[in-house]
């Protein structure tokens, strides 16, 4: 039954992001820990999120941004081993809360037509990195950074999915290196990443076939919406404990 409700969750978590290009973890890790420790399912998860990333990043490759990929990642190698050191030493249901708010809040902002003068300046880009890679280490959620960043923006569809997808990718190398580091592969969580990975494959490969279906305007919005659903998700796990 663990590994049918991993698999589960896994499938509509890689879904959101083979679509939207991020969520992954937004959608799949405030429902996963509900039904499982934190330090069991979030390095599975982003080991699994990992490869299928390969995969997606493959597909858009021509999209992405490379340079602000490289920029994101001088802060992400900082944050990201701090933010692991978090995982297993603090309570990461208050990262979660903060994340999940803040996401709401610029998901509502944003979609009532806010457009807040962001500008793709190098130390801004590290500052975005920075704090992703913080919130991806601790709780495999290093989205709402960027994806904030790539709105403000106001990046085209195929440059907000690739970059983003890039950006996780080698990001991941460094999370995951960071999980092997501090021990938290074990026999349980790598059998339910391999329960998963089929499920996760066809996931990915779905996502990708709604993508090309749908128009930029609409795909902007569905973003938004996305990110004030998992923002209030995030929220409300700190709130009815």
């Amino acid at each position: 039954m663990e590994n049918l409700i991993f698999a589960g969750i896994v499938f509509i978590g890689i879904l959101t992001s083979s679509f939207a290009g991020f969520g992954s973890a937004l959608v799949a890790i405030p429902l996963l820990t509900i039904f499982f420790e934190p330090k069991e399912v979030i390095p599975a998860f982003a080991l699994l999120n990992f490869f299928v990333n390969i995969f997606l990043v493959i597909e858009t490759n021509r999209h992405i941004k490379w340079k602000t990929v490289f920029t994101f990642l001088i802060g992400g190698l900082i944050g990201v081993p701090i933010g692991v050191y978090g995982l297993v030493h603090l309570n990461p249901d208050i990262l979660r809360a903060v994340i999940g708010g803040l996401v709401a809040l610029f998901g509502l902002l944003f979609l009532s037509g806010l457009r807040l003068p962001f500008k793709e300046r190098r130390s801004a880009e590290i500052g975005v990195g920075l704090v992703s890679g913080l919130s991806g280490g601790s709780t495999s959620m290093a989205g709402p950074p960027v994806i904030i960043f790539g709105i403000g923006c106001n990046w085209d569809k195929n440059s907000f999915r690739a970059t983003l997808l890039a950006y996780f990718l080698l990001l991941g190398i460094i999370t995951n290196f960071s999980f092997l580091f501090f021990h938290l592969f074990t026999p349980s969580n790598v059998r339910l990443l391999l329960f998963a990975f089929i499920p996760a494959v066809f996931a990915s490969w779905l996502g990708v076939r709604f993508k090309n279906k749908v128009s930029e305007v609409k795909f902007r919005r569905a973003i938004l919406i996305l990110i004030i659903a998992v923002g209030i998700l995030g929220l409300s796990r700190i709130l009815v404990k």
